[in-house]
């Protein structure tokens, strides 16, 4: 059978990791106590969506989101009692698991049980506020500025509207606040981390550029439009209270995540681990994939059955939908949008005395250079990378450590702090450093592929 291996970003080793915090910044002395400095923490609320939330895999469940990024951080601080609405596993929203690493090629399946949540009686907000699937923007008919910051919408009803049941299950009662930013107003915060635009621009990336049930109708969130909600989100957190402090992070490139980057655009070669390279001598595309195309993860199931493959190769000779495609053209619009939200989330933080995360310069690093951490080798790669998790988006729990340890660095920093870092390797994780494979089509004979091969040879 013919076995295709995925196109892998080879990432030298790079830094240490006291180089991967620049030398201008103050690192935690682990000889001394963890203090918090001036840093209020009496308080503590972060407002995000599912990476806050601490989703993994597909799925928000209890023994992920311990390990959430808020979590870690108000376990560095001494807090006792943050509070989150935990799932029991196997979790919700259709949990990936990894059935198989035969010959370092994962087997993904989805689980389809479900957890139940266990503190929904809880007779206040949670101090995790995260929801997966929220927004800075929601299109709408009329076209106004709705946000689900702002949005007062009954929640059972608009986890009803839009299919995501965690509005319902993380915001409860309409008693507590009827918005996201009057519910943590309501736990009179003293220190709010937020996280907000990433599925602004990553819904449009996710779904190939916009295509939703056969139609091209998503765009990433307006740049002006990003700018107003962006603006008006921190003049309402100035309004729950003057003296709060908020740590703020931008948008990461979407599109180097293992989501994009772990299907190869090429049929694999199984004998060289190269692309199959056809008469004219260039590499051979899967059906309706052009160079500098990128897949989505959601590929992988489609060159399995067949579809863009070469009737040739044994396929199906249907090319793979624009659905799954992420093109040139539409990486350009991402990077655009992100590039947008950035400046804007940049000069909003400053105006209003924010601290703020650079969380695209670290995603971009990571997938450059990858860390070093304790002497483990940490890469943007697909499972075997340890900053992801199995659905190719969301941080493992290792991921989230990186994560918490990039908001304290900031905190540390701005309230003469010195709180220590999460131990990134005392968390769960795969193995590392052993490289992924794909197999991208199984069912084709592998006296067809030699024999293809020979006559594609120039």
């Amino acid at each position: 059978m013919l076995k295709i291996v995925r196109i892998l970003v080879i990432v030298p080793l790079i830094l240490a990791l006291v180089a991967a915090f620049q030398s201008c910044e103050k690192m935690p002395d682990v000889t001394a106590p963890s203090t918090t400095g001036t840093a209020n923490f009496v308080s503590y609320v972060a407002i995000g969506n599912s990476i806050t939330a601490g989703y993994q895999s597909n799925a928000l469940f209890e023994s992920a989101q311990q390990y959430s990024y808020p979590a870690l951080i108000a376990k560095q601080v001494g807090i006792a009692d943050f509070q989150q609405p935990l799932v029991t596993d196997p979790g919700m929203g259709g949990r990936i698991r990894v059935t198989s690493l035969a010959g370092g090629t994962p087997t993904l399946v989805y689980d389809p049980s479900s957890g139940i949540p266990k503190n929904l009686t809880l007779q206040r907000p949670y101090n995790n506020l995260g929801i997966p699937g929220s927004v800075l923007w929601i299109p709408n008919p009329q076209g106004l500025p709705l946000s689900d910051l702002f949005d007062s919408t009954d929640f059972g009803s608009k986890s009803a509207q839009r299919s995501n049941p965690f509005f319902q299950i993380i915001l409860r009662n309409q008693a507590f606040g009827k918005t996201i930013l009057r519910q943590a107003a309501a736990l009179q915060p003293t220190f709010i981390t937020f996280w907000l635009g990433n599925n602004d621009v990553l819904g449009y990336a996710a779904s190939g550029g916009g295509w939703t049930n056969g139609m091209k109708i998503l765009q990433p969130t307006p740049g002006a439009m990003f700018s107003a909600l962006y603006a008006n989100a921190a003049a309402a957190l100035k309004q729950v209270n003057p003296n709060i402090q908020v740590v703020v992070a931008n948008i990461p490139d979407v599109t180097s995540i293992p989501f994009f980057t772990t299907v190869p655009a090429y049929i694999i070669n199984p004998q060289t681990g190269q692309p199959l390279l056809g008469a004219d001598g260039r590499p051979v595309h899967w059906l309706g994939v052009n160079d500098g195309d990128l897949l989505t993860l959601r590929a992988l199931d489609l060159t399995k059955q067949g579809y863009g493959v070469p009737a040739a190769l044994g396929g199906r000779a249907v090319p793979l939908p624009d659905s799954v495609i992420l093109d040139v053209s539409e990486q350009a619009t991402c990077r655009t949008a992100v590039a947008a939200f950035n400046a804007t989330i940049q000069t909003v933080a400053a105006q209003n005395g924010f601290g703020l995360v650079d969380a695209n310069a670290v995603l971009a690093g990571l997938k450059t250079n990858g860390m070093i951490i304790a002497g483990q080798e940490f890469t943007s790669d697909y499972i075997t990378g340890g900053v992801f998790s199995y659905d190719g988006v969301h941080p493992s729990a290792r991921g989230q450590a990186i994560v918490a340890n990039e908001f304290i660095k900031v905190i540390n920093i701005k309230w003469n702090a010195n709180i220590h870092y999460v131990d990134v390797m005392s968390l769960p994780g795969e193995p590392l450093g052993k490289r992924a494979v794909v197999k991208g089509l199984p069912n084709i004979p592998r006296e067809v592929v030699e024999r293809t091969i020979q006559m594609c040879q120039p």
